[in-house]
């Protein structure tokens, strides 16, 4: 039985072609616009390298923020103490004064009230927080890409009370503290240095890595006539051809031979070109026969 077709061969082509080069034409858009390399399935290798990087350079941004937080957190915690130190230094002049068996019952009642006052005060300092995160207390903190947490701030909080001893007793707790969180500060600096030094390390690499990719473009059947983010050709350019197994380079205009790895010993000075130990010797000879004939040329 007969069968008629209007199919045209040549209009598919032409709608084939056109298609291609609308979608060639929408990745580029894309990825000029979002500065992404994987839309439409363009290079997904290099740029899970280069996301992988982006990745690391962010989390370690974030984990130096993390450190500088932690740094007024504790700011915060030392000029706390500071106030304490000080309303605990009173309490004890109060206190000294208070034993003096020349007073009055007024002003012993007098000496009583202002210490009382002062107690309340500290221990309303002391009870601080900052987020709903009391500031005298040991806070954990992620200071690393995987996570890594550093734990800082103070172990223990002071609480005042009257009497020579127990202002001693919590005076040392003050100066405790106020060492805690000296030593966290200076940690969290660190931290903080090597976070946003690992962050802008990571940014080059990917950077770096990015600009490789446009000069190198891998194996290919092919010369390429976009490089892998599918712009436009790079003079220096250089591709491997998995056919002809040779290197070839973009000159401004089109590709040549950079390296043909075929033959690795390669035709000069009068050698072979072969690649067997024999070959390779004649290859040296030549060259040192080359070498001293220029020296005997040059010295007369």
């Amino acid at each position: 039985m007969t069968t008629f077709s209007n199919f045209s061969i040549g209009a598919q082509s032409a709608i084939d072609s056109s298609f291609k080069s609308r979608r060639t034409m929408t990745g580029a858009i894309s990825r000029l616009s979002t500065g992404e390399r994987t839309l439409h399935g363009n290079d997904p290798a290099g740029a899970s390298v280069g996301d992988s990087m982006r990745s690391q350079s962010r989390s370690a941004t974030v984990a130096a923020r993390n450190a500088e937080n932690g740094i007024s957190f504790l700011i915060a915690a030392e000029s706390a103490l500071m106030e304490i130190a000080i309303l605990n230094t009173r309490l004890r002049e109060l206190a000294v004064q208070k034993q003096s068996g020349i007073l009055g019952t007024a002003e012993v009642a007098a000496i009583t009230s202002e210490e009382n006052a002062i107690i309340i005060a500290a221990n309303e300092i002391a009870d601080t927080e900052l987020n709903d995160v009391d500031i005298l207390s040991e806070v954990s903190l992620a200071i690393s890409t995987p996570g890594q947490l550093a734990y800082v701030g103070v172990t223990n909080k002071p609480v005042l009370a009257s009497g020579v001893p127990n202002i001693d007793a919590q005076m040392a707790v003050i100066q405790r503290g106020l060492g805690e969180i000296g030593a966290g500060i200076n940690a969290l600096k660190g931290y903080q240095s090597n976070m946003y030094s690992y962050a802008s390390n990571a940014d080059a690499a990917a950077a770096a890595l990015d600009e490789f990719t446009d000069l190198y473009l891998g194996a290919k059947t092919a010369d390429p006539t976009v490089d892998n983010d599918g712009d436009a050709l790079q003079t220096g350019a250089l591709y491997y051809n998995s056919v002809d197994k040779i290197f070839k380079v973009y000159n401004g205009s089109s590709f040549v031979v950079a390296v043909n790895v075929s033959t690795p010993l390669s035709v000069s000075n009068g050698g072979t070109g072969a690649i067997n130990a024999a070959d390779a010797r004649l290859n040296l000879n030549a060259e040192e026969a080359g070498t001293s004939l220029a020296l005997a040329i040059a010295l007369g």
